[in-house]
């Protein structure tokens, strides 16, 4: 899957390599463009109430760590400060150093971070 996937950016970029328009690269691959929404006050509350704080925040990485992709499909600068910003979160969890709600605090932060990316590069 991920091979389709660098095939079909690739296809896309060498296409529209001299476009002075705005290409959205999800849009001309037929994918659907990942979606943050889901990180919320309303995920925030269900992660308080869950008796599995573990698999949230294993869940919540694995997410922030494909929208860590897409961005780096078009800034790998950002694509490497979002991925130490997150591996440094989840090391300093593991480590003991935070506590499950402060590991997700610190994750939704990221993912507000990685919206404002993604909505200021498609400018």
């Amino acid at each position: 899957m991920e091979a389709e996937v660098d095939v079909a950016v690739k296809q896309i970029v060498s296409e529209h390599i001299s476009s002075t328009r705005v290409l959205d690269i999800y849009a001309e691959a037929g994918m659907e463009r990942p979606d943050l929404s889901l990180i919320d006050e309303n995920f925030i509350d269900k992660f308080r109430q869950s008796d599995r704080p573990n698999l949230q925040i294993e869940m919540l990485k694995r997410l922030l760590a494909d929208e860590i992709k897409a961005v780096g499909k078009r800034n790998l600068v950002a694509e490497r400060t979002f991925s130490e910003m997150l591996a440094s979160s989840v090391l300093r969890y593991q480590n003991h150093a935070l506590d499950a709600a402060a590991v997700v605090a610190e994750l939704v932060e990221l993912a507000k971070q990685l919206k404002h990316a993604w909505i200021t590069a498609r400018r």
